[in-house]
């Protein structure tokens, strides 16, 4: 294996090859042969891909190489063998990104180690054992982040400290001990943060505080106890976010509540009682939001109500119950969307019905009933969408009617039966599109035809 001590010109200097193979793939270094394994190369692979440090071979991975590897590329630290770890190095390593405190040996841990880990990113506090917290790290943490309270152990937390966490980050409330949760820091959180509400003592979860909540944060609803809302804290939530009515209590979604709420989200429907659910409510909510036909129970589906949710949106025909998709409906869903055919129930599907869905999407003709695909039903869906070729029964593609199909999309030609692939359709079918090519049978592909592919391929 050859060497090198870092103070002295190479003797073999390494190939160039060498050096361009481990630049493209770092990897490599892990598979070249022993001989051709140089410091400078591993030195190079590692500073590509800091992880390789730890596969390099013994005669290489030296206490010398390593402080080098760290002199120049502080972020292979996490793979220095244990042994070669020195403070000089770990503390390197917490300057260049405090997340390696977390590699650093138990032993090689002190307060100057962690206030330089904290002082470049305060949340490293949470590689600190909490055995080894000082009163000091814990506070230059929270002092930049008052979230890292999380990470201080209980018997660190004074009501100094939680003050000075509640101060800069109000939500940090959550973080301080329910002993030390006093009106006087809670008010200081409240008022950094009215959403800081959630994390305040019930007692003073008052309905001004609630209300100033709202205001903030229309979803706080969900994270209150139950005694603690008013029907006052409801409505003001509702007129806020329509659907927080999911948070209401049962004894509180009134009637007026509900209706409030489909007024203005037709989607709040899904959270209205059973029994909340009547004419008005649920016309008021389709009105309002088609998608909520969903959650109108059977027995209010009229068929007033299932057209008004249809003409909005064709798709909406699939969440009605099969036995309330009727013709009138049905004919109003396939006129939006063709597709929608699909959706029909067989006994409705007439030769109108089909014709009317065909009209708006060709392709509405794998949907028709074999017994209703005449040659003229085809040949309207190829009118209207050549491709549709691929739903017409065998026996009825002619050669008019693939004809007509090549002439409107030459990709249609994919559909044509073989015996009715001609010379001068596949010559139709480039003209139209030219990666019709791909289609065109082998014998039938000749070099004036693939010119005129390339040649449509330029235009």
């Amino acid at each position: 294996m050859a060497t090198n001590d870092y103070s002295s010109p190479l003797i073999n200097p390494v190939p160039i090859e060498l050096i361009n193979q481990v630049k493209q793939d770092p990897d490599c270094i892990t598979s070249l042969s022993t001989d051709a394994v140089t410091p400078e190369l591993c030195m190079l692979a590692v500073s590509l891909k800091p992880g390789l440090l730890a596969k390099l071979p013994p005669g290489i991975l030296t206490e010398r190489f390593c402080g080098k590897a760290m002199e120049k590329h502080p972020e292979v630290f996490p793979y220095l063998p244990e042994a070669f770890k020195t403070p000089e190095h770990c503390m390197a390593a917490v300057r260049h990104n405090a997340d390696a405190l977390q590699f650093v040996p138990s032993l090689m841990m002190d307060e100057t180690l962690f206030m330089a880990a904290v002082t470049q990113s305060p949340s490293a506090l949470q590689y600190v054992p909490p055995t080894l917290m000082t009163e000091t790290v814990c506070s230059l943490a929270v002092e930049a982040d008052g979230g890292n309270l999380r990470f201080v152990p209980d018997s660190l937390k004074t009501p100094e400290l939680c003050q000075k966490a509640v101060s800069n980050t109000p939500l940090a409330l959550q973080f301080v001990p329910e002993g030390l949760r006093t009106e006087t820091l809670c008010q200081s959180a409240l008022d950094g943060h009215p959403g800081a509400i959630r994390f305040a003592p019930i007692h003073l979860m008052t309905e001004g505080r609630i209300l100033a909540a709202v205001d903030h944060d229309t979803d706080i609803l969900q994270y209150l106890p139950k005694k603690a809302i008013t029907a006052k804290v409801c409505r003001k939530a509702i007129q806020k976010n329509p659907m927080s009515l999911a948070y209401v209590p049962a004894k509180l979604k009134t009637g007026k509540l509900c209706q409030l709420a489909v007024e203005l989200n037709g989607m709040a429907l899904a959270f209205v009682p059973k029994k909340g659910k009547n004419a008005i409510c649920c016309l008021t909510a389709v009105l309002v939001s088609p998608d909520a036909i969903g959650f109108v129970p059977e027995k209010q589906l009229s068929a007033t109500l299932c057209r008004i949710a249809v003409r909005q949106a064709s798709s909406l025909l699939n969440v009605i119950p099969p036995k309330k998709r009727t013709q009138e409906l049905c004919r109003i869903a396939v006129q939006g969307d063709g597709l929608m055919l699909h959706a029909v129930p067989e006994k409705q599907k007439t030769a109108k019905l089909c014709r009317a869905a065909i009209q708006q999407n060709g392709a509405a003709l794998e949907y028709v009933p074999d017994e209703l695909r005449t040659y003229e039903l085809c040949q309207q869906a190829v009118s209207v969408l050549p491709t549709a070729l691929e739903f017409v029964p065998d026996e009825l593609r002619d050669a008019d009617l693939c004809l007509l199909a090549v002439e409107n999309n030459g990709m249609a030609l994919q559909f044509v039966p073989e015996p009715l692939v001609t010379q001068e359709l596949c010559r139709t079918a480039v003209m139209r599109h030219r990666r019709a090519i791909t289609f065109v049978p082998k014998t039938l592909r000749t070099p004036d035809l693939n010119r005129l592919a390339r040649s449509k391929k330029k235009s």
